[in-house]
């Protein structure tokens, strides 16, 4: 008969405690909006994760603790700091792993609550969250390494010419050199917004007339020389977040000399004037961000667009060959 000594019974009603206070949090509603992992080392091969969240302010879950997958265990950072901004709460998590030596650790964590009705993420709303971290502890140089510091953790958003601009202002307190790639989220029915794009300096930019919610996950990598000269990836960081873009920065009606097309964004029905009767011909299509074709027929001045999903599609003229982006709302 097996002997289960008081030390093991704390340790699995606390793993207990844990996956029950999980399991509970999945009825709740959805609330994060960004994650980032900034691990810092802190002494030897000690290092430490503080985790950020910004969450909805209207669906705010109680979440003392989030679990953070070291590599070499499975530990919680605990909730030091909440912050209320005028994007939502940002929630600071702490917590410390100490490595047996140098090597790849890929670090991770992952939640069942990122927020819903994101339009390139279908049924977000089922989706988790997932952020990975890998750091690369060496033999070189110095042991000290932190990743990139996140300055704008409250997603605020800028316009520049036709773009709404995320700008996550990363500060480097190693002076490593640093990249950034965009890269997909974790979900099984991401797709990565046609037009998006992200510069040298990590900045996103995307269209202004994308109404609606749209999640974008970015990799910052740090390089820093070897004894060699050569530049070697310490640290990979992964930034999840969620640019909501509002009729605030909508597009006007949209007009040539051909025809006009109004209102937009639109609600139900999409008006064609035929200003010099030249579109009597002509087949109208409709297509997503996908490029799938949503709608197609010959001429009318009216299109009952009322079924269509809130986002931005684009309307093409065969004949003309023009194409217009219309933002159904």
């Amino acid at each position: 008969m097996a002997i289960v000594n008081h030390t093991t019974l704390s340790k699995i009603k606390y793993y207990f405690t844990i996956l029950f206070f999980a399991s509970c949090l999945s009825c709740r509603s959805q609330d994060i909006k960004m994650g980032y992992m900034q691990i810092e080392r802190l002494f030897g091969y000690t290092y430490a994760d503080t985790t950020y969240i910004l969450t909805d302010l209207n669906t705010n879950v109680n979440r003392p603790y989030i679990l953070i997958n070291w590599n070499v265990k499975i530990d919680t950072s605990r909730l030091v700091q909440t912050t209320l901004t005028n994007n939502g709460y940002l929630k600071k998590y702490y917590g410390t792993c100490t490595y047996p030596g140098p090597g790849n650790y890929m670090i991770r964590w992952q939640d069942s609550f990122r927020i819903g009705n994101i339009n390139n993420i279908i049924q977000s709303n089922i989706q988790d969250i997932k952020l990975s971290t890998l750091l690369s502890i060496q033999t070189f140089g110095s042991l000290i390494n932190t990743a990139p510091v996140l300055q704008n953790k409250n997603l605020t958003l800028s316009l520049q010419n036709d773009s709404v601009v995320f700008k996550p202002n990363f500060n480097d307190l190693d002076s490593d050199s640093l990249s950034y790639q965009l890269t997909p989220c974790f979900a099984s029915s991401y797709f990565t917004p046609i037009g998006s794009a992200i510069d040298n300096n990590g900045n996103i930019y995307f269209h202004k007339d994308s109404i609606g919610i749209y999640a974008f996950s970015m990799i910052i990598k740090e390089w820093r020389k070897d004894d060699a000269g050569d530049y070697v990836n310490t640290q990979s960081s992964q930034l999840d977040l969620t640019m909501n873009i509002t009729t605030d920065v909508s597009v006007p009606e949209l007009n040539n000399s051909t025809y006009k097309i109004y209102p937009n964004p639109i609600n139900s029905t999409l008006n064609i004037v035929d200003i010099n009767n030249q579109l009597q011909n002509s087949i109208i299509q409709i297509t997503d961000c996908l490029g799938k074709i949503i709608y197609s027929n010959t001429f009318t001045s009216q299109i009952n667009i009322s079924d269509f999903s809130s986002g931005m599609y684009f309307l093409s003229v065969q004949d003309n060959k023009k194409t217009v982006k219309i933002i159904k709302e």
